[in-house]
């Protein structure tokens, strides 16, 4: 999934017009609340993204664009946390918590 996101918005088999489509598509995602959700208010990050959920799968994968024009790639995938809904409860608060320590190392000096 990192890699086809990541070619989305990188690739150079893709027109610039292509490219920026894509990244349209993904920063236009309207399910905000995992990795994007785990960033710190003021960030100032754009994230483009993809989520996913089926019975008992979840996912998030993104491009983090940070204002100084640095990207990274995280994806965060949970499996066999169970139907219930507090279960993907703990996924979704798990995968904030875990995007905000991505993007607190990527801006620590």
């Amino acid at each position: 999934m990192a890699v086809v996101l990541e070619a989305c918005v990188r690739t150079p088999h893709l027109s610039a017009a292509s490219k920026a489509k894509a990244w349209e598509i993904l920063a236009g995602q309207t399910f905000n609340d995992q990795i994007p959700a785990g960033l710190h208010p003021q960030s100032g990050a754009v994230v483009g993204h993809k989520t996913g959920s089926i019975s008992s799968v979840q996912h998030d994968a993104a491009v983090v664009r940070l204002p100084d024009g640095r990207e990274y790639v995280l994806v965060l995938l949970a499996d066999d946390f169970g139907a219930r809904e507090d279960g993907r409860q703990r996924v979704t608060e798990t995968t904030k918590r875990m995007s905000r320590a991505v993007w607190e190392a990527m801006i620590a000096p």
